[in-house]
């Protein structure tokens, strides 16, 4: 993914031009120079941050920084704009109707700078379910049978692959077979729970939760699918 540079921008504010005003316009150019040469400014000013600099010429770099912001004319300005956006999420669903997102960052401190919205959604899993599928809980089994597309939590997290191989969550496939674990990351309830679930992971553990599937009898639209 192409980083698009953000180049150090720094305003000088129009005022007389004065003797203190000429001399302070001086320090700005020279510390703009040290921005664009990699310097990391520590008043905010963007910077390249592809090139890197020296220690020696950092201490010089700083000095001038200090030179500038005795200038009450420098402000640092960035152009607020939005980065690349990132790699699709996981599909809500493999069937019957789902979605997947990607986000993006805007390089502005104050987000709302930045034109336009941070993720987007497309349309994904529109193939037909099979047919014949338990696609809502029954009360019989809290959702034993269920066999539906929900693949979220019901904190909106997005399920993990039944047969992810960390943190032994891999081990309900084999522990529970036949239970609609195969292949998939739907919510189930292989092991009797009070309805269906599925595990989310993050980078120390796996973690399990309830998911927002209706119920035999209500509105059968399925949660988090547009």
């Amino acid at each position: 993914m192409l980083l698009i540079l953000v180049l150090a921008l720094c305003s000088f504010v129009e005022g007389k031009r004065s003797g203190k005003n000429k001399n302070c316009l001086k320090k700005v150019r020279k510390y703009q120079r040290c921005l664009d040469n990699g310097f990391k400014s520590s008043i905010g000013c963007p910077h390249n941050s592809t090139k890197s600099m020296k220690k020696y010429k950092k201490k010089r770099c700083a000095k001038k920084e200090n030179a500038a912001k005795a200038c009450e004319e420098l402000s640092c300005e960035v152009k607020a704009e939005w980065g690349d956006f990132g790699d699709w999420s996981e599909c809500t669903a493999e069937c019957g109707g789902g979605t997947k997102t990607r986000n993006r960052t805007c390089n502005h401190s104050d987000e709302e700078q930045c034109l336009g919205e941070n993720s987007e959604s497309l349309e994904c899993g529109t193939l037909p379910c099979p047919s014949g599928a338990v696609l809502c809980v029954e009360d019989r089994n809290n959702g034993s049978s269920y066999r539906g597309n929900v693949a979220v939590t019901e904190s909106g997290i997005v399920c993990e692959r039944w047969d992810k191989k960390t943190f032994g969550v891999q081990l309900y496939t084999e522990k529970y077979p036949n239970t609609g674990l195969d292949d998939n990351n739907y919510c189930r309830n292989p092991d009797g729970e009070v309805g269906p679930w599925c595990f989310h992971v993050d980078r120390l553990d796996a973690s399990w939760e309830r998911c927002d599937v209706p119920r035999c009898g209500e509105d059968l639209a399925v949660p988090g699918v547009i």
